[in-house]
């Protein structure tokens, strides 16, 4: 029994349609077992992520008088920066011309107009050969303060 064109047409058609289906069926599978794997995958770095965090918290305790020192030794570090800081507030005021002290260079930075370009918004406008510099250009005043820079190859006097 022979098939006609439109028989055979109609075959062919049903043959891709069950194709498609069982592809997207099969794709379907491999999408659910891929977010499986990845979901297991995450998970056991996870275990492996709370393992670490466990030795580091074991170190830490066995460890804990180090941590306290430093932590304690840092607490100093931050009180003589802000003794510091007040000094260099109450040299503003004081200090006239540039000088040298016991290996570092004093200089009063006094008030200046800061210029800085927006190149990013420049950019963004015009082309980089563009002579609008000055329409990008921002202006901002500088407050005064002490530059202190300790000198290379000067002994302490």
């Amino acid at each position: 029994m022979a098939k006609t064109s439109k028989q055979l047409v109609s075959s062919n058609e049903e043959i891709e349609e069950g194709l498609e289906v069982a592809q997207l069926e099969e794709s379907m599978k491999e999408d659910k077992e891929t977010a499986q794997d990845l979901a297991k995958e995450y998970v056991n770095l996870e275990r492996e992520k709370t393992k670490l965090n466990e030795k580091i918290e074991d170190f830490k305790l066995q460890h804990q008088e180090i941590f306290d020192t430093i932590e304690a030794i840092e607490g100093e570090r931050k009180v003589l920066e802000e003794q510091q800081e007040e000094i260099k507030t109450k040299l503003l005021s004081k200090i006239g011309e540039k000088f040298e002290l016991l290996g570092y260079s004093f200089v009063k930075v006094v008030t200046e107009i800061k210029r800085t370009f927006n190149s990013k918004k420049f950019y963004e406008d015009h082309l980089p050969t563009s002579r609008l510099y000055k329409k990008y250009v921002t202006e901002s005043a500088v407050n005064p303060y002490i530059r202190i820079t300790k000198l290379k190859g000067k002994k302490s006097k």
